[in-house]
């Protein structure tokens, strides 16, 4: 969402905070992380359902882990006759601002946004879990 789209901050939110979007009548659109020092302030990251799931607010761990994952397995069965892939593609995967490649047994990672930059511990420690690579190599700008 643009800067010019916001009718209203609820509260003063910092780079990459989580922030739940409304429309005017107050009705939940999904959560996402904001930064209002930008124009493009928030990207959305969660649906409405996943809120429920967390019990009103998303657990941002699990839904995490649950985009990862998918867009590993979105990769995984392509059956790609290549040690190189993107693993991770950004809004394609649900995950604006990462981008993860792997060449061979290592990982280039890419957070691009402050929201991704916060998330970064939690992806760093799923691909090392998950991918096992002999390194992750950051290329974040």
């Amino acid at each position: 969402m643009f800067s010019n789209q916001i009718t209203t901050w609820e509260a003063m939110v910092g780079p990459g905070e989580l922030v739940e979007v409304c429309d005017r009548r107050g009705r939940s659109l999904g959560y996402g992380y904001a930064n209002p020092d930008v124009f493009l302030c928030i990207r959305l990251l969660y649906t409405t359902a996943a809120g429920r799931r967390g019990g009103g607010v998303p657990d941002e761990t699990a839904e995490l882990m649950r985009k990862l994952n998918r867009a590993r397995s979105r990769r995984l069965n392509l059956h790609l006759d290549s040690d190189a892939y993107r693993l991770v593609w950004s809004e394609a995967d649900g995950l604006p601002g990462l981008v993860c490649d792997v060449y061979r047994d290592v990982v280039v990672l890419q957070a691009l946004t402050a929201g991704m930059e916060r998330r970064k511990p939690r992806v760093l420690d799923w691909l090392l879990r998950s991918c096992r690579p002999r390194g992750v190599y950051e290329r974040s700008d």
